[in-house]
């Protein structure tokens, strides 16, 4: 089965994996983590963990003065795409946005779309037939 996640920067009441139900948390700035998806909660943190270190997105160029990351929009910035087939024991396929702020108005944030199977579960690989 493929499974989906969605990964960006979470308060502790938009987190997938560490919801909080105390209303005086739940709007504070948690970390980057899955805030929805349809891995099963029980194995949600694991797979996360495992992939979390590849789910980053740099500005391009080389400086804060380089002319890509003056550009005004996040369309205009390039996705970062990554196709990992065997990763911890995940195949894992992420498309990778830049977002100018994240849910706290924090500058400089981004989100990624991941599609990820267990290949302890699914041996055969991926087809686009």
């Amino acid at each position: 089965m493929i499974h989906q996640l969605y990964c960006t920067h979470c308060t502790y009441g938009s987190s997938y994996l560490h919801q909080s139900s105390d209303a005086n948390m739940a709007s504070q700035a948690f970390e980057y983590s899955a805030r929805a998806g349809s891995v099963p909660r029980e194995v949600s943190h694991d797979f996360f963990r495992r992939l979390e270190s590849t789910l980053y997105y740099q500005l391009p160029g080389p400086s804060a003065d380089s002319p890509a990351r003056k550009l005004s929009t996040p369309e205009e910035l390039p996705n970062r795409l990554v196709y990992f087939p065997s990763l911890q024991r995940l195949r894992v396929a992420a498309n990778i946005s830049y977002r100018p702020e994240d849910s706290q108005g924090r500058p400089h944030s981004y989100f990624a779309h991941v599609l990820l199977t267990d290949t302890d579960r699914v041996a055969a690989s991926w087809s686009a037939t």
